[in-house]
């Protein structure tokens, strides 16, 4: 079953359940602990029957307070007004304040005492917990905590500046000195807290091996057996940075593609293992790690390849794409529908490889603009992009034959089907220009690789032609139907042979070697 945006947005909520509840408990305690103090201290003050000193109305607005703030925290965390990386951003706040107010208190108290500021603080003990309760980067657990460490010098200048104490220089060092110990060991339990958060169940993050607009994918190695995955996450602050796309998008999208690869088996597709939230915030899926080239990265660098091998890369990226649009799918109003449109085809999302004694395997990937019925967005990449879907018009399986064509030009030329800037490509695809044959392009623009040394049958060429047809109804009804078109292309086979022997002259560094998932 597809899950709607809805359903996905609870599989969310769902998953940072567990975060919150650790806010909420780091709420209790302080209303607890405020609770008790009010008691403790504040009734007392307050049934005595005595006027107050400044000190005591110092101390029942801080107790007051504290309450106050621990049951904003607790009332967050519970009806999930905020989002799991806002409320952490609070949690730092709120620990800031807490440790100004209590501050004051403790300097002013010391003070009228007669005796210095005590070595103990409430705000050295908070400091050294809050890291434990509040996951967060290292840098901001530094900066909260550096933060709290300066309201005990703080509190004593505001005070002095207001002539309630009288502090030297000295007494300033010697109050700071606890707080600044407890800032290191709050930045070193943050550190080994972020190191068990690299931890993705039992991988490892390794190495960062990519980087897009929904997120980073890094390669990550199991810490038992020597196995290799792809981590694909998003870190709250990519999704701040992401122009012209919401949160609420890109969340749909990162479920929705982990929903969609989960369901699908084709082989062509990589594989799922796992998906889930970490304790601050960051969304991951765990996938098979892939070692070759994409598309683009195999053009770019070796130029057009020859029509057997195009062939046959064609044909594996069929499969995935017949499985999706021939299964039935149920969206989340239970609503059964035939075929989900991949909508975004191009070299950067097809991977080629060597897995296991089989070369030139390939594998379809980023399924997250798949389309599955309902109001058609315009979404894809203009280079790629059907005419309809550039106009809002009827998604179908021809979209994404369309996109197949516009992959076949690119490896058969080097080039795009209609170059330009992004506006210029969609205004050239969805206007009545026609394609320049592949076999004539390739001729007429060598690609900086070096100019091919082998001819483009006509039958391929009207077949690729075929599926750039503006009118969907004039190209191939099917991906089962153009690979019927491909078999009467005339073109021969790719051989395990050509692909050995591709592999070691062009890409030794993966030649021979297994690809491990």
């Amino acid at each position: 079953m597809l899950k709607s945006v809805p359903t996905l947005r609870g599989v969310h909520q769902a998953m940072t359940r567990d975060i919150r509840r650790q806010f909420a408990f780091l709420a209790v305690l302080g209303v607890v602990g405020y609770v008790s103090y009010v008691f403790i201290e504040t009734v007392p003050v307050l049934t005595r029957g005595l006027p107050m000193r400044a000190i005591d109305k110092l101390n029942i607005a801080g107790n007051i307070g504290g309450v106050l703030i621990s049951l904003a925290l607790l009332f967050t965390a519970l009806t999930r007004r905020i989002w799991v990386p806002h409320l952490v951003r609070l949690a730092l706040i709120l620990e800031v304040l807490v440790c100004f107010l209590i501050a004051l208190e403790t300097t002013w108290r010391s003070s009228l005492s007669g005796g210095r500021i005590p070595a103990f603080s409430w705000v050295t003990i908070i400091i050294l917990i809050f890291p434990l309760i509040v996951p967060s980067t290292p840098l901001r657990t530094f900066v909260a905590s550096l933060a709290s460490a300066a309201t005990i010098p703080a509190g004593m200048a505001v005070l002095q500046a207001a002539g309630a104490v009288h502090n030297r220089p000295i007494h300033y060092l010697t109050a700071s000195i606890p707080t600044l110990i407890a800032v290191a060991g709050a930045v070193l339990g943050s550190m080994r807290a972020v190191g068990f958060r690299r931890r993705f169940g039992n991988f490892q993050l390794m190495e960062k091996v990519g980087e897009g607009g929904r997120g980073e994918v890094w390669k990550a190695k199991h810490r038992f057996v020597e196995k290799y995955a792809a981590i694909k996450f998003i870190r709250p602050e990519i999704l701040n940075q992401v122009r012209g796309r919401s949160r609420g998008e890109i969340l749909d999208e990162f479920f929705r593609e982990a929903d969609i690869v989960s369901q699908l088996a084709s082989p062509q597709t990589a594989a799922l293992f796992d998906f889930g939230i970490t304790e601050a915030g960051t969304l991951y899926f765990v996938k098979e790690y892939l070692e070759g080239l994409t598309l683009e990265e195999l053009v770019d660098k070796h130029g057009p390849q020859p029509p057997n091998r195009v062939r046959h890369i064609l044909y594996e990226v069929l499969q995935p794409l017949s499985e999706a649009h021939g299964k039935v799918w149920v969206d989340g109003q239970g609503t059964s529908r035939m075929g989900l449109i991949h909508r975004d085809i191009k070299p950067s999302n097809v991977f080629i490889l060597i897995e296991g004694l089989v070369f030139d395997y390939i594998k379809l990937l980023d399924w997250g603009i798949a389309f599955l019925g309902g109001p058609p967005e315009i979404r894809g990449t203009p280079g790629f992009m059907a005419p309809e879907q550039i106009e809002g018009g009827d998604i179908t399986a021809r979209t994404d034959v369309y996109g197949v064509g516009c992959l076949a030009y690119w490896l058969l030329t080097g080039c795009h089907v209609f170059p330009g800037n992004p506006q210029q490509m969609m205004e050239r695809h969805k206007g009545p220009e026609k394609p320049v044959p592949p076999s004539r392009r390739v001729v007429e623009e060598p690609h900086p690789a070096g100019a091919v040394t082998w001819e483009i049958p006509k039958k391929l060429d009207a077949a690729v032609l075929k599926c750039l047809e503006k009118d969907p109804a004039l190209r191939p009804k099917s991906v089962d139907a153009l690979r019927d078109l491909l078999e009467e292309s005339g073109v021969g086979d790719w051989s395990y042979a050509d692909g050995a022997a591709w592999w070691a002259r062009k890409e030794p560094r993966f030649a021979g070697k297994t690809t491990v998932a």
